[in-house]
């Protein structure tokens, strides 16, 4: 009889472990559907430009799986109808357009996949070595993708045939190092590219007084002129933000050496992205008091960011919007790599305490989040999947005038801004959840 208890109650613990451990799956099952990746035009043809709105009164349009900018009557495609290809250096003795015509008709041949998704390809040419009329060059391609904001790295060497003033291209290698994966919608890609430095290591940093709690400590927000704004304007949707500051008497500011937010793009090509850093600079000024913004690849440079990130010890909020990879922030022509960040054995100030924004593709994977992590930011939000142009970087001024504006959680403002999107499994966030 007991026996037949015993048997009894552990039949019922088994059945009810086993429909724990079904609905748990069917949850997992549900939380991985709400993460796949979906095609970028057809997110933004439903959410535009997430609630964001344009200079000018320019608009977005979808149409025939191409992207349109709307200026009154006039419509222009936002990409060019072929992959522009921009010479960053060229070593190769050759004359810039032979040797643009040759790597183009080599990419096409052996890269055409890459060269159809891409709308800019940086190239950088070498010669590695030359016999007689013959030589061989070696070309770092960055495929710059339209409609996402990943990029993809690809080296090739060219056999080139010179009889008098003809080059002719004999034979295109891949060059295998450099050989990555097709873009996917995975959550931890196995895309790899090449790092100048060794991988990172998380490492403490100075004892002492860390420079977060410094910022923490000397740093408090303009919750008296936030709130005048908000007694106005309820939603960031109805708030004219261009005109923001000029009807709160604020003159504006671009540039301050050590500002305590940072908006910055090297695509001012793509509307979306210039127009989201002018409206960011602009709430980050009105909230903290000083705020710098770097338009295009001349600012918004590798030399430039990095100088903020380590040397601004004020910075506690910075939004990025570009082209990305798990190891590389791209600048329009210069890159900012894992290895530009982790090698340092000084905490970066700028990135210590702050709350980074960065919007671009696949940024939240290692080795280039670990970098990050290593000098201990207050935030780090990045894109985990491929994040769609238009739709992403639209989203970005929202997430700020939640937290900074509404002051609400910014775990919060991050899941309400994802949500109204259409973007929640897109984004990672690693840090504090609590209030700006």
């Amino acid at each position: 009889m007991k026996s037949k208890k015993k048997f009894s109650k552990m039949f019922r613990f088994y059945v009810v472990v086993g429909a724990a451990l079904l609905i748990l799956a069917a949850g997992v099952s549900q939380i991985n559907s709400q993460t796949r990746e979906e095609d970028p035009l057809k997110i933004i043809r439903m959410r535009g430009t997430a609630g964001m709105r344009l200079q000018g009164g320019k608009t977005i349009l979808v149409k025939d799986n191409k992207i349109y900018v709307r200026s009154g009557k006039k419509i222009r495609a936002l990409f060019p109808e072929k992959p522009q290809l921009a010479i960053s250096s060229n070593a190769s003795k050759l004359s810039n357009n032979d040797m643009q015509r040759l790597a183009l008709d080599a990419v096409k041949s052996k890269l055409g996949n890459l060269y159809n998704q891409s709308y800019k390809i940086h190239s950088n040419f070498e010669l590695k070595k030359k016999r007689g009329n013959e030589r061989t060059v070696l070309c770092h391609f960055i495929f710059e993708y339209k409609n996402i904001w990943y990029c993809e790295e690809r080296t090739l060497e060219l056999d080139i045939s010179t009889t008098g003033r003809t080059h002719t291209l004999k034979q295109v290698r891949v060059h295998t190092l450099m050989m990555k994966t097709a873009v996917r919608p995975i959550m931890k890609p196995a895309l790899k590219t090449r790092v100048t430095a060794p991988r990172a290591t998380m490492v403490q940093p100075p004892k002492k007084k860390a420079f977060s709690a410094a910022k923490k400590e000397n740093f408090k927000l303009n919750t008296q002129l936030t709130a005048q704004a908000l007694s106005k304007y309820k939603t960031y949707q109805t708030l004219p933000v261009y005109q923001l500051l000029d009807q709160f008497k604020i003159s504006p500011v671009f540039f301050v050496p050590n500002a305590r937010g940072l908006a910055n793009t090297a695509y001012p090509e793509v509307v979306t992205a210039e127009d989201a850093t002018h409206q960011v600079h602009i709430l980050m000024q009105f909230a903290l008091g000083s705020a710098s913004k770097l338009i295009g690849p001349r600012r918004s440079s590798k030399t430039n960011v990095l100088n903020y990130l380590r040397s601004d010890s004020n910075l506690v909020a910075w939004n990025n919007i570009g082209h990305g990879s798990p190891t590389t922030l791209y600048q329009n022509g210069t890159n900012i790599t894992s290895g530009d960040i982790s090698p340092s054995t000084t905490l970066f100030k700028g990135l210590n305490g702050c709350v980074c924004l960065v919007n671009s593709c696949q940024t939240f994977n290692d080795p280039l989040k670990k970098a990050i992590l290593t000098h201990k930011p207050r935030v780090y939000i990045a894109g985990v999947l491929n994040l769609p142009m238009v739709t992403s970087e639209g989203s970005n001024p929202n997430f700020w005038f939640k937290t900074l504006f509404q002051h609400k959680p910014m775990s919060v403002a991050y899941n309400e801004t994802n949500t109204e999107s259409g973007l929640t499994g897109y984004w990672g966030y690693w840090g504090y959840t609590g209030r700006f």
